[in-house]
């Protein structure tokens, strides 16, 4: 059996609304020397019955069935049964352009010094309408200096050295909702980075996405990798490498303030929320609901968000709810029963800030 140049691994669970356009789209690749790896990590769907008919018209794919482990793991083992020297990453609700890995690969083979390399995306919607496109930074000293607070690479686009991510123990299961983030900084460590300023995937849009699922645990470890990356560089040594899960006690150990995670945690949810009332204004109010109540973030930026809510039941007819959601506004920001009693409740619907 020859080696692959491209080992492509995507894990999978309950995939089946998207998994069969994500699989097309590498399968219809220009560059055909890759392997497919994919983990089913304990589907309970169509996934199983979706995967084995593909697998069975294609050998390059190779399914890993196993009783749920979740996504970190997963990916592990996909990198542990890769062959080739270079992984890319795949996920089941995306759709990877037909050049991508000709591309990324090309790019790979002329920059040694590159271990890490992502591109630009379209972002879609559950129908695959692309609505807006992001063409992230590209150089290394750009990409090393927005890493510092947040992540430029977009994971399901990442083409990346086998031996690199190999030599930092691949992904790690304490960043259960930003392990991308955490195994990127750690690999930049050891290589340059880099993105292609070219669209290479459609990244799909949707309310059961882990980072609005799971958003305030997702920001609580992307401030941890970020924090402990400082730490490293200054002292060479990891102070998450015996940690278990990434919590708020852990967070002040680190440095982390209070004020730095409600700054996070805020511009997180105004992002999320902004990008779904674009596709999904039902779910853009659960976001917004989420916000509201969460009571790390500051009473004032909850006010604001249960107002919001209460604009968006009123506007719909639903004036009991509305009242509901303006009282609780209210009770967290008293000043607002001024600002609503002057404009007349009737107003409501153009009285919240976000």
């Amino acid at each position: 059996m020859t080696t692959p140049a491209i080992s492509v691994v995507m894990s999978v669970y309950n995939g089946e609304t998207y998994l069969s356009e994500a699989v097309e789209s590498i399968l219809n690749q220009t560059f055909r020397d890759f392997e497919f790896i994919i983990i089913d990590d304990g589907s309970t769907d169509t996934t199983a019955e979706i995967l084995s008919a593909y697998a069975s018209r294609d050998s390059r794919i190779r399914v890993h069935a196993q009783a749920n482990k979740g996504r970190t793991p997963s990916l592990n083992i996909g990198i542990g049964l890769a062959r080739a020297k270079y992984i890319a990453r795949m996920d089941a609700d995306d759709v990877a352009l037909p050049d991508r890995l000709q591309l990324q690969f090309d790019f790979l083979e002329q920059h040694p010094e590159v271990g890490l390399l992502g591109g630009a995306v379209e972002l879609i919607d559950h129908s695959g309408r692309v609505f807006d496109s992001v063409r992230p930074a590209v150089s290394d000293s750009e990409i090393r200096s927005i890493m510092l607070t947040g992540n430029p690479m977009w994971h399901p686009t990442v083409l990346m050295r086998k031996e690199i991510v190999l030599a930092v123990d691949g992904y790690r299961a304490t960043f259960d909702e930003s392990e991308d983030y955490d195994l990127f900084l750690r690999m930049g460590e050891r290589s340059q980075i880099a993105n292609l300023d070219k669209v290479v995937l459609r990244y799909r849009i949707h309310a059961n996405q882990v980072s609005v699922r799971g958003g305030k645990h997702q920001v609580e470890c992307v401030l941890a990798a970020a924090a402990a990356t400082k730490i490293r560089k200054y002292s060479g040594s990891d102070p998450l490498s015996e940690v278990d899960r990434i919590t708020p006690k852990l967070l002040r150990r680190l440095g982390v303030t209070t004020e730095q995670v409600r700054g996070a945690l805020l511009a997180h949810y105004m992002h999320w929320i902004c990008l779904l009332q674009r596709i999904d204004t039902q779910a853009a109010l659960g976001c917004t609901l989420q916000l509201a109540c969460d009571r790390y973030v500051k009473r004032g930026d909850r006010a604001d968000a249960f107002l919001a809510v209460a604009s968006s039941h009123y506007r719909k007819g639903r004036t009991a709810k509305a009242l509901v959601f303006a009282g609780r506004a209210v009770l967290l920001k008293p000043a607002l029963a001024k600002h609503l009693a002057k404009k007349g409740f009737s107003r409501l619907a153009t009285s919240a800030k976000m």
